[in-house]
């Protein structure tokens, strides 16, 4: 017979005599001497893993930095048209220049940049925001005395308070108007008239805005009607027919029609100015439509340089272009004009004179770009010369033998290093008895040597070998 002790799971009492707690003991601890085992060779398996990892990533940033990825061009590379490109010698600041794999050695002269090139553009006349107005109700005036209204001009708030007297007129509330805003801001900041029941502020080249003060028991609705808020400059996120223009250009159903270059655009009572200009910008017109705010007018420019770009407009269904462009000026796109010679020879025999379209262009394989010119009819005399910089050369050569070197000796250092074969990966029983430092220091050792003799990384570093060696017989010929 036999009993099992639940307290203790303990087997006794079986007529063999056997003690049965040793065996199961014994049996878990080899058990567990099998696990540990295998963890450890798991353990190893990973910094395995890792060290592959690590030195796979060394040769991709070396293979990248010197000799491109399947994706960038070789050429892009230190290795690539780097050694044999020219550099451009100049001093100016008319000009950028830029060399191509193309360009020749040698020189050339920019005798003169004659012009720019330049886009067509059609600039509006400014304003073409309505002016802040104000209804006053003459039957109320008795009522003005302490109201107020709120005025910011340029950023700067100020509150206006109607002082503490009779008015019997329009003329009374623009004249005390326009006392407190010179006294506010200045002499000529703001201009106010009045006309009928209206009073109309403006102010050229600054951004006016007025609005009911905080103050509740300031507010001058009653006497004064400007709709709680207006401003002298429109709002380009409100739809067009509220947006503060000067005029309306809605057209009877109160859509909009108008192309510009030959390009069709129509748009519903609910658009924006700036979904207007958006679309605009993202056809294929050919221009870019802007705002100043400054000078509250819109300008078109075309998106080309050159005396062939232009510019123009028309409505078909209300008056959005003229109101934006009526009395505005046209500018015609110039050509850029430069004097050179291609030999560097300062004659004025030799010059030849170039017309494009664009500021950058080519001149046998190197790039040219005019930033500016001098002013007037001054002429720039840019002489530029073009030759190997032999000292970058032989920075980039030296720098590529440094990282080569760095990689075969890390390659070459992984394949020797030392193997611990009594430093196995530690379990977390065994690194619980020991201090962090005495941990760190047996990993250390159990981690060296992981690959040592591996036979793939052999033939990296065999054909690393063998690729530097074949590169250098090329460069010195067959017959070497």
């Amino acid at each position: 017979a036999s009993s099992v002790n639940a307290s203790t799971l303990r087997l006794t009492g079986l007529s063999s005599g056997l003690d049965t707690e040793s065996i199961v003991e014994g049996l878990l601890t080899a058990s567990k001497l099998k696990l540990e085992s295998a963890e450890k060779q798991k353990t190893k398996l990973d910094w395995k893993q890792t060290a592959y990892k690590s030195i796979l990533s060394k040769l991709s940033a070396f293979q990248t930095k010197y000799f491109g990825t399947s994706t960038t061009s070789s050429a892009s590379t230190l290795l690539g048209t780097n050694l044999t490109k020219l550099a451009a010698s100049y001093s100016s600041p008319y000009v950028s220049v830029t060399t191509t794999s193309d360009s020749a050695s040698g020189a050339f002269y920019i005798s003169d940049i004659v012009s720019l090139a330049s886009s067509a553009k059609l600039s509006g006349a400014g304003g073409v925001s309505a002016n802040p107005t104000i209804s006053v109700d003459t039957d109320n005036l008795a009522e003005l005395s302490g109201k107020a209204v709120a005025v910011t001009l340029d950023g700067v708030k100020k509150t206006i308070t109607f002082s503490d007297k009779t008015y019997t007129s329009v003329e009374d509330v623009r004249a005390e108007l326009a006392s407190q805003l010179q006294g506010a801001f200045g002499s000529g900041r703001i201009n106010v008239s009045a006309a009928g029941d209206s009073i109309a502020l403006a102010a050229s080249n600054s951004t006016l805005q007025i609005s009911v003060p905080s103050d509740t028991t300031q507010d001058p609705t009653s006497v004064l009607d400007f709709g709680g808020y207006t401003s002298n400059r429109l709002s380009l996120s409100t739809a067009f027919g509220s947006a503060g223009l000067s005029q309306s250009v809605a057209g009877e159903d109160g859509s909009l029609a108008f192309s510009i270059n030959g390009v069709s655009f129509s748009f519903s009572s609910t658009a924006t100015l700036n979904e207007i200009m958006k679309s605009v910008n993202a056809s294929n017109a050919g221009v870019k439509m802007s705002y100043s705010s400054l000078t509250d007018s819109f300008s078109l420019a075309s998106t080309v340089t050159g005396a062939q770009s232009a510019v123009s407009v028309e409505d078909t269904t209300g008056s959005l272009m003229g109101a934006l462009f009526g009395g505005g000026t046209m500018t015609a796109g110039t050509d850029a004009v430069v004097k050179m010679s291609v030999n560097g020879s300062t004659d004025e025999a030799d010059m030849i004179t170039l017309t494009r379209s664009s500021n950058t262009f080519t001149v046998d394989g190197t790039q040219i770009s005019l930033l500016g010119k001098a002013s007037g009819d001054a002429e720039e005399g840019i002489g530029v010369k073009l030759a190997y910089d032999t000292d970058a050369i032989a920075t980039r050569i030296s720098d590529f033998v440094t990282d080569y070197n760095e990689l075969l000796k890390t390659l070459t250092d992984a394949l020797s290093e030392e193997v611990y074969s009594d430093y196995a990966p530690l379990t977390d029983d065994e690194r619980a008895e020991l201090s962090d430092d005495e941990a760190a220091k047996w990993e250390e050792k159990a981690k060296s040597g992981l690959l040592r003799g591996d036979s793939a990384l052999s033939s990296i570093v065999s054909d690393l070998r063998t690729s530097m060696s074949s590169l250098v017989k090329s460069l010195i010929g067959d017959d070497a």
